[in-house]
């Protein structure tokens, strides 16, 4: 149980560092903001939040360095991603695969 509550927390830890990089901060209140802003479109938010934590979970899977996963320095970048075909495409089976993908 002690290594799932740590594992979550790493989890979690680095996919709010993936929105303050977008803006190449590191600053929690920030991220938790930009986060909550995402939201506003409901699809946009969770398609980037989705890719976010599909690639935070593939590199820790394929043993990419946990300092840059923590660091969000690998999911900032699907963040965008996530974002910008929530935020052009209809949410939909077809997409919601290529947000995963």
């Amino acid at each position: 149980m002690n290594e799932l509550k740590k594992n979550i927390l790493f989890l979690g830890e680095a996919t709010l560092n993936s929105y303050a990089q977008v803006f190449f901060s590191r600053n929690k209140a920030f991220a938790v903001l930009l986060l909550v802003v995402s939201f506003f479109d409901p699809w946009a938010g969770t398609s980037g939040l989705i890719s976010i934590l599909t690639a935070n979970l593939v590199a820790y899977k394929m043993g990419f360095s946990t300092y840059y996963i923590k660091d969000g320095s690998y999911g900032f970048n699907s963040l965008l991603v996530g974002l910008g075909i929530g935020l052009y495409f209809q949410p939909g089976l077809e997409i919601t695969v290529l947000v995963i993908l």
